[in-house]
């Protein structure tokens, strides 16, 4: 039976709290310019996003009582600083290259790791579960002919903000899902050929279903295709 994590879902009350605080007029100093392959100091707080006066905030704020995730959200929907500096032209590889890659020393709340965050992959894969996790999330669990499996994510839209330049994709490689299965909390299994684009993501391992031995895994998806 598959391994159901527990919720990663902040308490509503206490998010409320960060919501309302995040709203008082304080000074902040401008984001610094980032550029490919920098990386935010290691353990940066997870809910100082919420008080920030710029974008990436606001577009975080504004999920804050809903039941959307928390933890390297807005990496995981391309509404963090470095969105921009995700490469366009998608890279061919496979699930054994993607799970060889080296796993960084600090995964920043807001900010990616280049080059493995800021890289669009394409995967030809077999679509062996899939599940919608508490965050809303479509989980995907993908292997290869050797058994070999990583995990493929897609996003609410509506957990999405609007400055995502991925917003419109994950939209559309949703609706590519449901137009093909019907997901829901429970696990279901299949086997069917797909090709997934996404994003590299490095997660933090709660036991998920299918995790690479590196926590990599393709979040956002951008495109979803069946074979």
């Amino acid at each position: 039976m598959p391994f159901r994590p527990p919720s990663r879902r902040p308490a509503v009350a206490v998010i409320a709290t960060v919501a309302a605080l995040a709203l008082l007029p304080v000074a902040t100093a401008a984001a610094p310019q980032r550029t490919a392959g920098s990386v935010a100091p290691a353990g940066d707080d997870p809910l100082a996003v919420y008080f920030r006066h710029d974008a990436v905030g606001r577009s975080q704020l504004a999920l804050a009582v809903t039941t959307c995730g928390t933890e390297r959200w807005t990496v995981k929907t391309g509404t963090d600083d470095d969105r921009d500096l995700v490469g366009t032209v998608p890279r061919d590889v496979t699930i054994r290259f993607l799970r060889r890659l080296a796993t960084p020393a600090s995964k920043p709340q807001t900010a990616r790791v280049a080059p493995a965050e800021t890289t669009v992959y394409r995967l030809h894969a077999r679509l062996q579960q899939y599940v919608r996790e508490d965050d809303g999330d479509y989980h995907l669990v993908l292997s290869d002919l050797a058994g070999r499996t990583i995990i493929a994510e897609i996003p609410a839209p509506s957990c999405v903000g609007a400055i995502s330049p991925f917003k419109s994709a994950i939209r559309t490689a949703r609706r590519h899902m449901n137009n093909h299965y019907g997901v829901t909390t429970d696990f279901k299994t299949t086997n069917r050929k797909v090709v997934v684009r996404g994003i590299g993501f490095f997660d933090f391992f709660h036991g998920q279903t299918g995790m690479a031995p590196n926590d990599l895994e393709l979040h956002p998806v951008i495109a979803l295709r069946f074979v």
